[in-house]
């Protein structure tokens, strides 16, 4: 599959309202893409360079995920992780999303989801009881971070026509996008004015 397709079988799946998690698996491999166009596919670092991805769009991620400050926020409530103590959201997101999708198992029981995209309603994280509830805003986070990248430019395809991801209530078309990371910094700054450290 392209990058392209990975775009349109997420926000396909996610419309769909039944299949979040072949919606996140999809946006989870868009960034894997993105991660090795970026840094290569060294063996034995593309879990790093995956990390490394990712916390170099926090800058887009944090608007998208209601303006939470990501370098400073460490999700260490409840013992989400195995291998990581102090998680940051991109340690959540590459250990309990990507590689369990990666190697066919089911997200662990200790994460949920909460549908804000698609409500006008706020964007907002849970906590109770040993599991974290996630914001499905998630997967628009990780899919604006594909789209944008610069090194992903050239990857507007026909079937993507329509498509659309959103910040705040302005919509932006996928194929109008594509590698437009610096055009794209004023609106995520402009949605990114009151960014919230959590603390647990």
């Amino acid at each position: 599959m392209t990058i392209g397709d990975q775009i349109r079988c997420s926000i396909d799946d996610f419309e769909d309202g039944t299949k979040f998690e072949a919606s996140l698996s999809h946006s989870c491999t868009g960034i894997n893409a993105t991660s090795t166009k970026l840094f290569g596919n060294v063996q034995g670092e593309i879990g790093k360079n995956y990390k490394k991805c990712l916390r170099q769009y926090y800058w887009l991620l944090e608007p998208m995920l209601g303006s939470i400050n990501l370098v400073d926020t460490k999700f260490t409530w409840g013992r989400l992780l195995s291998k990581t103590l102090t998680p940051d959201l991109t340690d959540i997101v590459y250990e309990a999303f990507r590689c369990t999708h990666a190697h066919g198992a089911e997200h662990p029981i200790s994460f949920s989801y909460l549908p804000c995209a698609n409500t006008g309603g706020p964007v907002r994280f849970e906590f109770e009881e040993n599991i974290m509830a996630f914001p499905d805003t998630i997967i628009f986070a990780l899919l604006s971070v594909t789209i944008l990248s610069e090194v992903n430019k050239d990857c507007a395809q026909n079937n993507l026509d329509g498509y659309i991801f959103t910040l705040g209530d302005e919509q932006f078309n996928v194929n109008d996008w594509w590698g437009r990371e610096e055009d794209f910094r004023p609106i995520a700054d402009r949605h990114n004015t009151n960014r919230l450290t959590l603390n647990f």
